[in-house]
């Protein structure tokens, strides 16, 4: 695990307020250019479906970032990634990307997916960046996503 990743583990029960504090300043960029919040910022983050695993990592005061993953047969899926308005720009978001990878081959999935609001043509552009193929569009709700997948190497015999 990289260093930056120190400290990084399983969110308990009682991390949920924490998450939603976190997904409010790290969305909250966001919200001039949308009509209604990010799906993100209005999650319960203490009711997780089966399948799904929140990852936290705690800083000296606030969480640092925060990951949730859903586990599928062949893939893995990141469905959110949040990183604090102050450990933003130094790879830490990155660095959590390459974490999931790791996570889905280490699973034996062939896949890691994500999807994205349209409007948040940054992070649309960074997962370009790292990999990620545009392999769609998708209506969540009322949220236009650009879907990604990314192969993942599967481990030899």
């Amino acid at each position: 695990m990289s260093k930056d990743l120190a400290g990084l583990r399983r969110a308990r029960p009682g991390d949920a307020p924490a998450v939603s504090a976190l997904m409010q300043t790290a969305f909250a960029p966001y919200l001039p250019r949308m009509d209604r919040p990010p799906a993100p910022m209005l999650r319960d983050y203490s009711q997780l479906t089966p399948g799904e695993a929140l990852y936290v990592l705690p800083g000296t005061r606030d969480l640092r970032a925060a990951i949730l993953l859903r586990w599928h047969l062949d893939f893995l899926e990141l469905d959110t990634l949040a990183v604090a308005p102050s450990a933003q720009g130094a790879g830490l978001g990155r660095a959590l990307i390459a974490w999931a990878e790791q996570q889905g081959v280490a699973a034996k999935r062939g896949w890691l997916r994500l999807q994205t609001n349209q409007v948040m043509q940054e992070n649309a552009a960074l997962y370009q960046r790292l990999g990620f193929a545009i392999t769609g569009t998708a209506q969540t709700g009322l949220y236009h996503r650009i879907c990604f997948e990314k192969p993942l190497p599967q481990p030899g015999p």
